[in-house]
């Protein structure tokens, strides 16, 4: 039943996350007045497929991955002669086609951004919570593990960071540090003063996530949607940094179908607040990632379109065409060998 649960899940994530890249190209599409013959979610045998108007959707057998097959993209023949010429890709000003391949990653980008928020405002996050308390420090015989801290001062504090920084400013000022928290089912407040040690001011605390959540109100929910996205980004920038500089071993820091399934797997059974975070970061990452400037993925065609923009004129499709079918071979090559990587793993246990 597991197995069914992963598997299901993962096709959910995976189905939801192309849906989303793939929407965002058709619509720029659209509204840049390009003729799209099909928009695909999945490849290989149609398992259902409508036509409305000049455009075919269908939904295909393997659900990793997808396209929206525009008229003069990559693509010649009986469908593109009957075609408006004002209507084929080649033939749409550059902003255009920049706007329609852009448009697949940020919507990428703008969906890990609206699942966090609404996560973030509907569902809450994990209270700051005391876990222990150092020996000696202000805050023992005051606070007690298992207490939720609420606020501090007048603002409400949802990260260890946030108190941290609240207790250096109020510790560099000579003042006390005033604390709400929950004990039960009270609200107590105390006045801890910090002390100096080793360069920072503390008040002797150990914090963990409380398996509770708070809800948290807008606009405060988005700037902590916000500040998650920047959190990843800065993240995925010193994890690729890492691959290519040899600190991190690519085999470890990378996953195919067979990893994500795995890890999709495990953040299911962990509840609704992990999944729906990992499906946020999931869009985030492949958002980022088809802007990744490299031959097959978004990121060439917008350098191409960008380098057409300042020359004057595009380069050769042929010329092209082939570069970009480089990059879908190498591409292919390092995902059979990350998947093969991710069986060996499984099989191992890691």
């Amino acid at each position: 039943m597991s197995i069914l649960i992963t598997l299901g899940a993962f096709l959910l994530t995976i189905g939801f996350i192309v849906l989303i890249h793939e929407g965002g190209h058709f619509l720029a599409a659209k509204l840049t007045g390009m003729w799209i013959h099909e928009l695909a979610i999945g490849f290989g045998p149609p398992l259902v497929r409508f036509r409305v108007r000049e455009t075919q959707y269908s939904l295909r057998l393997f659900p990793i991955g997808g396209y929206v097959r525009v008229a003069g993209d990559e693509t010649s023949g009986k469908e593109d002669a009957q075609v408006p010429p004002e209507r084929l890709f080649p033939n749409r000003p550059p902003l255009s086609r920049m706007a329609m391949v852009f448009a697949g990653p940020l919507m990428n980008i703008i969906a890990a951004l609206g699942i966090m928020v609404s996560v973030v405002g509907l569902i809450g996050i994990p209270y700051l919570e005391v876990s222990d308390l150092i020996e000696g420090g202000p805050a023992e015989g005051v606070l007690k593990p298992g207490d939720r801290i609420l606020k501090v001062g007048d603002g409400p504090i949802y990260f260890a960071g946030q108190l941290q920084g609240a207790v250096q400013q109020r510790g560099e000022a000579g003042e006390p540090v005033r604390i709400e928290v929950q004990r039960d089912d009270q609200i107590l407040n105390f006045s801890l003063q910090p002390i100096l040690e080793e360069g920072r001011y503390l008040i002797g605390v150990y914090f963990t996530g409380s398996n509770a959540t708070r809800g948290v109100p807008f606009p405060t929910n988005l700037g902590i949607g916000l500040l998650w996205v920047k959190n990843v980004i800065v993240a995925y920038y010193i994890g690729l940094k890492g691959i290519f500089t040899g600190e991190v071993p690519a085999g470890e820091a990378l996953a195919g179908p067979v990893g994500i399934a795995s890890i999709v797997g495990q953040f299911v059974a962990q509840g609704l607040l992990p999944f729906l975070t990992l499906v946020a970061l999931l869009n985030l990452v492949i958002g980022f990632l088809n802007l990744i400037p490299f031959p097959g993925l978004d990121g060439s065609r917008i350098g191409f379109i960008s380098y057409e923009l300042l020359r004057g004129k595009p380069i050769p499709p042929e010329r092209e065409g082939l570069i970009h079918y480089i990059g879908y071979v190498i591409l292919l090559g390092l995902m059979v060998l990350i998947t093969y990587n991710d069986i060996l793993r499984l099989i191992r246990g890691d």
